[in-house]
């Protein structure tokens, strides 16, 4: 997290990443379960 490439803010420890992560992480996990459901049935 010391480096963000594509932060809006000037600093990388804004929370603007922090925001950004978290929400990526977030739908990642729930794309990935609707995702598997599917598979799986």
């Amino acid at each position: 997290m010391a480096t963000c490439f594509g932060c809006q803010g000037n600093t990388p420890e804004s929370n603007t990443p922090v925001n950004f992560w978290r929400g990526l992480a977030l739908g990642l996990t729930i794309w990935v379960v609707l995702v598997g459901a599917l598979v799986i049935a």
